[in-house]
């Protein structure tokens, strides 16, 4: 799947998803193992060659926050395997990542804002220059 992805890394790229890969120790709770995984490594490949970057963990580089949560022997596995990928170049204006759990899935809802905030201008309403109307240019664009 990861090769198969290679064609979608275009230059405004951004992969968000359930990877299904536990990407670093960070990523599992204390409890739960990290063993060898061939995923990671092809995973691992596809960020390195298309300069992709994992989001969460650029902005927080130690902290320990999960996405998907389970039960399996009665104990809780706890992993971060749903990510937000994108080209290093893009990633100042993917903003305000987060990770919210609700009742509807195991998973965790994935949030964050995409692009720089827009000051607000002016803030009543907007008024058409009749005398537009008039010209040959403008009467061409719009008809």
């Amino acid at each position: 799947m990861f090769n198969n992805l290679r064609t979608l890394c275009s230059e405004n790229c951004i992969l968000v998803g359930d990877f299904n890969v536990k990407c670093t120790r960070m990523d599992v709770s204390r409890c739960d193992s990290f063993r060898h995984d061939s995923s990671r490594n092809a995973l691992w490949e596809l960020m390195k060659n298309e300069n992709l970057v994992d989001v969460w963990r650029a902005e927080n580089l130690n902290r320990r926050v999960f996405s998907r949560r389970q039960v399996v022997l009665n104990e809780l596995k706890q992993s971060r395997i749903d990510l937000c990928l994108v080209k290093e170049d893009v990633i100042q204006q993917v903003q305000k990542m987060s990770y919210n759990f609700t009742a509807y899935s195991d998973h965790a809802v994935m949030s964050f804002q995409i692009g720089f905030a827009v000051e607000m201008r002016g803030g009543g309403v907007w008024c058409l220059n009749a005398s537009l109307l008039k010209e040959e240019s403008y009467i061409k664009e719009i008809v």
